[in-house]
This record gives C-alpha cells, sequence and structure tokens, in this order.
C-alpha cells in the first residue's frame, strides 16, 4: 500500500470497528478477560485517531511512524481481549505490515 492518502480513513475505520467489536459485552463482564482493560483500549484508540489525523494533515515519515505505533500499542492491548475475534487480530497485523513509510 504506497498510496498513504488511502491508508488513513481505512485505519480509522478499522480501529473503531475494532474498538466497538470490543466494547460489544461491556454488559456481560464475565466474558471480559482480567487483561483486557477496556479504559486502555479506549484511550489507545484516541491516540490512533489522533495520530492518523495528525498524519493526514502532515504526511511525514515521523507522523507515519508515530501512527504505526499507536496502531501497534492498540494491536497489543486488543489481543488481551477475548471479544475481539483473533481473526481482526491478525487483519490489523497484516495491514500494520503494508504500511510503508520509508517512501515519504
Amino acid at each position: 500500500m504506497k498510496s498513504l492518502k488511502k491508508i488513513n480513513p481505512l485505519l480509522l475505520f478499522v480501529m473503531v470497528s475494532l474498538f466497538l467489536i470490543s466494547c460489544g459485552s461491556e454488559d456481560n463482564d464475565s466474558a471480559i478477560s482480567v487483561n483486557c482493560d477496556l479504559n486502555a483500549l479506549q484511550t489507545a484508540s484516541e491516540v490512533v485517531s489522533n495520530k492518523a489525523l495528525e498524519f493526514t494533515s502532515n504526511q511525514t515519515e515521523t507522523n507515519c511512524s508515530a501512527n504505526k505505533t499507536a496502531m501497534r500499542n492498540f494491536i497489543n492491548i486488543a489481543d488481551n481481549c477475548p471479544d475481539v475475534p483473533q481473526s481482526e487480530i491478525d487483519q490489523l497485523n497484516s495491514f500494520l505490515s503494508e504500511v510503508d513509510c520509508s517512501d515519504l
């Protein structure tokens, strides 16, 4: 994915979707793992959104790298939440591996 202008809208969509999936069972506390920190997940989601907006307004290698780091952090937190399907985590990791910041 060399077209970075297409990455951020998709990244935001994926991140928001994953966040909504992970919080879908807040009514069922027994389904939430002890290691699943929904507050941290929400904070990480907000950081990803902010970094994506920063990158959209200023497409530099630094902002791209910051965006990728924020997404990695989000994935790490989401990976501890049983309500987030492993297929979603795998898709995010695959998508992240295709983001290339070196051509900026």
